[in-house]
């Protein structure tokens, strides 16, 4: 876990919670108009779903180390209903006040310089996703996910890239905006071709190169 952040927080003396999430666990983001709150993800890997009202959910972004949620942007407007935070992997995070962090910043000038880097990797999150979801079929969304995956956190074992949580068919379907009966049967067209298979823990393994190739392939435009 990255204790930066929390030494940071400690020297300019603003207040700060950490959470520790297991795998699978979620938070409940909504819009505090009074008192934004922003949340720092310290450590691990998770997802953000938009929760409509008719409880559709669209893909906001994945987050890892050193990324920051704010919950003052219009993305958690009140016109949807929730937004979720879902952990991924073990995943620890800080949370603390706009207002707090306002009112104290000034004792470490500094800090709000080191704040610009989480931003920066926040919007980078916010574009990676965006290209996830720019593909029409979700059997091309699915693959690009994939290739992301292994970009960002995979291991290499045999020559193979290993994403290396489990990722449920659910868990890719939320992220990839498909249901699990779609993004099952994309799981297995690509395991067939030998572009994917799963090791004795469930892990996700790819063929990293062949992957990306068939998805240029099809994808020529």
């Amino acid at each position: 876990m990255k204790i930066k952040w929390i030494h940071l927080f400690l020297k300019s003396k603003i207040p700060f919670y950490v959470y520790k999430l297991s795998k699978g666990d979620s938070v409940i983001l909504k819009r505090h108009e009074k008192h934004p709150l922003n949340i720092v993800v310290l450590y691990g890997t998770a997802y953000v779903l938009k929760i409509f009202t008719n409880n559709e959910a669209l893909l906001l972004a994945i987050f890892s180390d050193d990324t920051i949620i704010d919950s003052a942007t219009d993305y958690l407007d009140s016109n949807y209903a929730y937004s979720r935070f879902v952990a991924l992997q073990q995943t620890y995070l800080l949370s603390f006040s706009w207002t707090d962090f306002i009112s104290r910043s000034s004792n470490s000038p500094a800090f709000a310089v080191e704040l610009v880097s989480l931003f920066r990797n926040t919007l980078r999150c916010y574009q990676i996703s965006s290209s996830i979801l720019a593909h029409k079929e979700i059997k091309n969304r699915v693959i690009q996910l994939l290739l992301f995956m292994c970009q960002e956190f995979a291991v290499i074992e045999n020559v193979q890239f290993v994403i290396p949580f489990k990722m449920s068919r659910s868990t890719i379907g939320h992220m990839a905006g498909g249901n699990q009966v779609t993004v099952g049967k994309v799981m297995n067209y690509l395991a067939k071709k030998f572009l994917i298979k799963y090791t004795s823990k469930r892990k996700v393994s790819v063929q990293y190169l062949e992957l990306l190739k068939y998805l240029y392939h099809h994808n020529p435009g």
